[in-house]
């Protein structure tokens, strides 16, 4: 093998698990100009480990460490991301996909007016009170008695006018508590309206919390620690459009008691009949992701606006297990809009990474091997040839290892048409003959494949598979 692959313990935990390069068949995996070392896969089976064997793989090792080497050095590493076992028939699935597992969760909400469904027939000022009725309604639900006014209410007429107060307490007209006294002021000293009520005509209305409306509202983190200190923590922020405060601590609380451990999903669902093959063999299909996967496990909160290269900083920084490595200066100003609605680290870092510089250059950036994150101006010189025969070589005219090519690289393909460097221009990025690779893959033993940007997918002559050495 040209290489070796190592799993080790969870980030959280220390310690080496074994080499799994013979038996993780089929194994691949790819890097990108941003994002780094990305997703990857094998899968066991019995052909090389017993059937207790995966299934303990299966039980034990989700969020595990697998780190490829090649020639004394990382070249890709990345966490069991997730499992897909069969078994007798029957498929199982645990993932760290952020919808199936998180472990520290807030929700997120407005405290909307409520156009409550008990509405019925509408009126200003029952019984000369400065108050309002909804016959349909009981309005015991959101009055004040004492104090100050906890809700307000803001009428539209049907003729579009507006009116609007503070609630105070509900009293009965015609069915149990339909009115309420309405007051000007939130202390409830002045009794009436904000608005004209005189010879209009109500046709809808809604409530609202006078401490919480209108501004976005969230509730505390809440956190399995016992979970996070096993896989790292996992933030999740749950968006709703509105709510009350007891509904959102509730959901909370029931997405935390669903989903803070990667629990074991059967797929597929099941039947009493027993559909199930016992005796089939057990397989396990594994996919991993590159660390840069990890950035997405925490959000920024609040917006701010820097140069290109002192957000990036401090949003990695924020990360629980990405750390900053080589970060070039970028002087573009570029801005995180999280407010109100916050974004995950790995999407803000990626948008700011693609809008380049002010002179139009490209700039890439990824997580790799050591969990850092690396932010540079795409380069500028040719890195690798790709001969007429096939063959990929470095500048040295060497074959390349398959393992030790990364993407954000310029190829130049010498066998081409369409001429040498354009006059005029120096830049690598005007030669015809000149693609920048944005893309990798390796595929166990040594095949190569590699895309180049700004070309139309599916387009077969763009992605060439390289063997090493001879190029048969």
């Amino acid at each position: 093998m040209i290489y070796d692959l190592n799993l080790y313990s969870r980030p959280t935990r220390t310690g080496k698990l074994g080499n799994w390069t013979e038996v993780a068949r089929g194994w691949q995996r790819k890097k990108r100009a941003i994002g780094g070392d990305w997703l990857g896969g094998f899968r066991l089976t019995e052909e090389d480990l017993s059937a207790r064997e995966i299934v303990s793989f299966y039980e034990n090792h989700l969020g595990c460490v697998l780190n490829e080497s090649s020639c004394m050095r990382a070249s890709w590493e990345g966490l069991l991301w997730e499992f897909r076992l069969v078994r007798n028939g029957r498929e199982y699935r645990r993932t760290l996909t952020s919808a199936w597992f998180h472990n520290r969760v807030k929700v997120v909400y407005s405290y909307p007016g409520v156009a409550d469904d008990e509405q019925g027939n509408l009126a200003y000022d029952p019984g000369g009170n400065d108050a309002f009725q909804d016959d349909g309604q009981d309005f015991s639900e959101w009055e004040t008695a004492a104090g100050n006014a906890a809700y307000t209410i803001a009428v539209e007429n049907s003729d579009g006018t507006k009116a609007w107060g503070f609630l105070g307490a509900a009293f009965t007209t015609a069915n149990a508590d339909d009115s309420v006294y309405v007051f000007t002021d939130v202390e409830r000293g002045t009794a009436g309206w904000n608005g004209e009520t005189s010879a209009k005509t109500p046709s809808t209305y809604e409530v609202s919390g006078v401490d919480v409306a209108p501004a976005r509202q969230d509730t505390d983190w809440s956190e399995n620690t016992d979970a996070s200190d096993e896989y790292g923590e996992m933030n999740y922020i749950v968006t709703l459009g509105g709510t009350t405060p007891e509904a959102a601590e509730s959901l909370r609380a029931r997405h935390l008691m669903e989903h803070a451990w990667p629990r074991s999903r059967k797929l597929g669902g099941g039947s009493s009949q027993g559909t199930g093959k016992k005796g089939d063999p057990v397989t396990l299909e594994v996919t991993a992701a590159g660390f840069w996967a990890t950035l997405n496990w925490r959000y920024r909160e609040s917006s701010r606006m820097a140069t290109a290269s002192a957000l990036i900083t401090t949003l990695v920084t924020a990360s629980e297990l990405v750390t900053a490595g080589r970060i070039e200066t970028n002087e573009m100003r570029a801005k995180v809009d999280a407010d109100p609605i916050p974004k995950r680290l790995g999407d803000a870092i990626e948008d700011i990474i693609e809008q380049g510089d002010l002179s139009g250059n490209v700039w890439q950036g990824g997580v790799v091997a050591g969990k850092v994150l690396n932010y540079e101006q795409a380069p500028t010189t040719v890195a690798y040839y790709e001969r007429p025969d096939g063959v990929l070589v470095n500048v040295a005219r060497d074959p390349v290892w398959p393992t030790l090519m990364g993407a954000g690289v310029l190829l130049m393909d010498e066998g081409a048409p369409g001429g040498g460097q354009p006059a005029g221009t120096s830049s690598a990025w005007d030669d015809p003959r000149v693609g920048y690779v944005d893309e990798v893959r390796f595929v166990a033993p040594d095949i190569l494949e590699y895309h180049l940007a700004g070309e139309e997918p599916g387009v077969t002559t763009l992605v060439r598979q390289i063997q090493r050495g001879s190029g048969e």
